[in-house]
């Protein structure tokens, strides 16, 4: 997205440092990045859906949501630019362990049907149109030695909205967040990277309702509209419930 001497200059601070999680401009860069990631992967797509899409008939690139993300990029750098982080909400979760996760999710839709049900009449939903406008969520997980941080970006002005996109947000539950945070991941994110020694130490069950959660989150299939209530912490993806000295 930018020249490498560019890209090693802004990142310096999350990059080749230990990380200042009470810095909020190194909590902006870390989004900025997953944005970024998320960006890339929306620019390849569409450059496949071109050469695929004579061929199919079908279009696999929700344009939408990239022109969209395209837009919080824009608002990212002007944040950046300016020193000005005040209209959006930087959260940060940390959670004690040894390093499982590693993950970067956009989340740039509407509701599901379920979401919307939740909200009742309190929330005054941001129009576009006719149509209420995508929101703009993103979450980074980077793992430590001995911690890893799960950090939830949202613009202030969707604060009540981010709440109900991911549960977390409002959790007091600090046994569950881990589960509850682990389950939005699976929902949203096209770009994370699990333990091998966490996963294979799951049950084979364990597995195969992540491995099913995850498939009936995909935007072609119908069931992200109906999304079971199960028990959030059959969803860690942290270790937080294992007992394992080797994790």
């Amino acid at each position: 997205m930018a020249c490498e001497r560019h890209d090693n200059d802004l990142f310096r601070i999350v990059e080749d440092r230990e990380i200042d999680w009470n810095d909020t401009r190194s909590l902006v860069l870390i989004s900025y990045k997953s944005l970024l990631a998320q960006i890339y992967i929306d620019q390849f797509t569409r450059s496949v859906d071109r050469r695929t899409h004579w061929i199919t008939g079908f279009k696999i690139t929700d344009t939408e949501s990239a022109d969209v993300k395209l837009r919080f990029k824009s608002e990212f750098e002007r944040m950046i630019r300016d020193e000005d982080y005040s209209s959006w909400i930087f959260k940060l979760f940390p959670i004690e362990g040894s390093p499982t996760v590693g993950a970067a999710a956009v989340i740039a839709r509407r509701f599901a049907r379920d979401e919307y049900d939740t909200l009742g009449t309190k929330i005054i939903l941001p129009v576009s149109g006719i149509g209420t406008k995508l929101f703009p969520i993103i979450i980074s997980v980077y793992p430590g030695v001995a911690r890893q941080h799960v950090l939830v970006a949202f613009p202030k002005w969707a604060a009540k909205i981010a709440q109900k996109m991911v549960p977390a947000l409002e959790e007091k539950d600090m046994y569950l967040i881990p589960g509850i945070l682990s389950r939005s991941l699976i929902e949203e994110t096209e770009i994370i990277m699990i333990a091998p020694n966490l996963w294979n130490s799951l049950h084979q069950e364990t597995r195969q309702v992540i491995q099913m959660y995850f498939e009936m989150m995909s935007p072609a299939n119908h069931g992200a509209d109906t999304r079971p209530d199960l028990d959030p912490r059959l969803f860690d993806l942290f270790g937080c419930y294992i007992d394992d000295p080797e994790l």
